[in-house]
């Protein structure tokens, strides 16, 4: 309701409210990066992969299939479209049988299928087939709504309803309104029910998963939420010569500001480093509590050099006003083709050189950084120390 006050409409609190539901529904990030690593790490990617490449199989067969039915007249466009979108069907099958997509590879799919979906129902010679073909657009879009963003919701959504409504329309000249207006209803309801329903449960799935892969303490990501954040880190498109890099950074004297200052102390200066290494890390770092005193920080660079970052996160933390300064060991390696087994080894043998060279800072009275670098992740070379 929108009350007036000097002849101007006045927005009331609840409409406040609604809007401003609807600016964070609009502005929810996107969730193929961290929905991808769940999947993966809960040993579902093949099932879903095999079962979305099966629903494309089969509806890709449909718009074939019903050049062979003689119950109902074909479109004019019908025997060129069909085949087409058969082939399109087949390729994008393929593709999820082969491998997990990228970001950008699933947006294209869905924006391929979503046309393709359209075509094939408004070539149709008869209205009441193409209707029963835009129920395809619910799964779409409820993929769509598991995996991206509200932009590319309500692209498919539009898309879904200006394909209905032209069937609709033919519905109402061949038919009937009554009929038409039933057949439009239960694709609108179909189209908002099902995606939206999903995008919520995702949202709120989302929401669970940050927060339990947050340490209590810090804020940061806890040893889980790291293995997950930065197998999506590895999983994001590259440039082609990029470099995962990790750093291993364990607090010196820490026990003893424990042992002298008490706890409470302690866990005030471990929030500071906190801060410090959000402060002083790049957006994109993926930021973690490994446990303790001991923090890792992971990011993709163009080169393989991580001495300049782990130098300048050595300094803020000896410049806390806690009685503690940190020994870091660093390591990177060239990121090759995104593929699970190698992206798992990748990261297990960057943490472990980051963790062996940070150690060695340790050993050397602390207060240091040290390297260690690998220049291929198949090859099984042990790295060095600088």
């Amino acid at each position: 309701m929108v009350s007036r006050r000097g002849g101007r409409p006045r927005v009331t609190a609840v409409e406040w409210r609604v809007l401003g539901l609807m600016r964070q529904w609009w502005h929810q990030p996107d969730h193929f990066d961290w929905l991808s690593v769940y999947v993966k790490t809960r040993g579902m990617h093949l099932m879903w992969r095999a079962g979305i490449a099966t629903v494309c199989a089969m509806t890709a067969a449909l718009p074939v299939a019903l050049l062979a039915s003689s119950s109902h007249p074909h479109g004019a466009f019908a025997g060129v479209v069909a085949p087409f979108v058969t082939v399109v069907g087949t390729m994008l099958a393929l593709l999820w049988l082969t491998r997990w997509p990228t970001r950008r590879q699933s947006i294209a799919f869905s924006l391929i299928a979503t046309s393709c979906v359209a075509a094939t129902c408004l070539v149709q010679g008869d209205p009441r087939a193409g209707i029963l073909g835009c129920t395809a657009f619910a799964m779409l879009g409820g993929y769509i709504a598991f995996f991206h963003t509200a932009g590319h919701m309500v692209f498919s959504f539009s898309v879904a309803m200006i394909t209905t409504f032209i069937l609709a329309a033919r519905l109402v000249r061949v038919y009937d309104v009554v009929l038409a207006l039933c057949a439009f209803a239960m694709i609108f309801m179909l189209n908002v029910a099902f995606p939206f329903a999903a995008q919520s449960l995702v949202h709120a799935l989302s929401i669970d998963v940050r927060r339990a892969n947050l340490d209590a303490l810090t804020g940061l990501l806890n040893r889980r939420g790291f293995y997950q954040a930065a197998h999506a880190l590895q999983a994001r498109r590259r440039e082609p010569q990029t470099y995962l890099g990790v750093a291993m950074i364990d607090l010196d004297k820490f026990k003893r500001l424990n042992d002298t200052h008490g706890h409470a102390v302690g866990d005030q200066a471990l929030v500071e480093v906190g801060n410090v290494l959000r402060d002083n890390c790049r957006a994109t770092s993926v930021i973690g509590r490994a446990g303790g005193e001991e923090f890792v920080v992971a990011d993709t660079f163009s080169t393989p050099d991580r001495s300049s970052m782990a130098e300048r996160l050595r300094r803020a933390i000896a410049a806390i006003p806690y009685p503690i300064t940190a020994s870091i060991g660093t390591a990177s390696a060239a990121l090759g083709e995104p593929s699970q087994v190698s992206e798992r080894r990748l990261l297990d043998r960057l943490m472990t050189s980051a963790d062996t060279a940070m150690y060695a800072a340790k050993r050397a009275g602390g207060n240091q950084i040290r390297s260690a670098s690998f220049a291929d992740v198949d090859q099984n070379s042990t790295g060095s120390f600088s």
